[in-house]
């Protein structure tokens, strides 16, 4: 469970710290689909049926938290990460961003997260993203990857 939040905000985290200004109060919910490994057991697939959903919320530009629950009143923890400008997306109308961020390595383990999130029409939030995340550790001994979709609710 706080795997999935883990990576889920590192992601989001990612997202927030470009020069692009982003909402404050922003929630986006994450959903991770991937792959669970841990020691003697055999590999399980992870996706929102079977692994919890996590919501992230925008702290600044900079900053995020990431919550377990919808209502925003169970802290998992607080980012930061950043984001690159990638050309926009003309079709729709939308700004496009890399997101890298990576936490560790630490005596607990690490985590690296990248992948592409875009902007609504007014290039100011977040609308949704997808990321690509590996991890190690952190707040379990098993690892994980795979990658996760994240959406804005507020």
């Amino acid at each position: 469970m706080n795997k999935k939040l883990l990576s889920l905000t590192l992601l989001l985290s990612a997202l927030w710290s470009s020069n692009q200004a982003m909402a404050i109060g922003e929630v986006l919910k994450l959903e991770t689909y991937g792959t669970q490994y841990c020691a003697g057991k055999a590999p399980q697939d992870i996706d929102p049926t079977n692994f919890p959903t996590f919501w992230a919320q925008v702290d600044s530009s900079t900053q995020l938290t990431a919550y377990r629950d919808p209502a925003l009143t169970q802290k998992a923890f607080v980012m930061t990460a950043k984001l690159t400008s990638l050309p926009d997306d003309d079709l729709k109308g939308r700004a496009v961003y890399a997101i890298d961020a990576l936490v560790g390595p630490v005596a607990t383990g690490y985590m690296a997260v990248n992948g592409v999130v875009k902007s609504d029409k007014s290039k100011t939030l977040i609308n949704g993203g997808k990321v690509n995340f590996i991890r190690k550790g952190l707040l379990d001994a098993c690892s994980a990857s795979g990658f996760m979709i994240g959406k804005r609710v507020i």
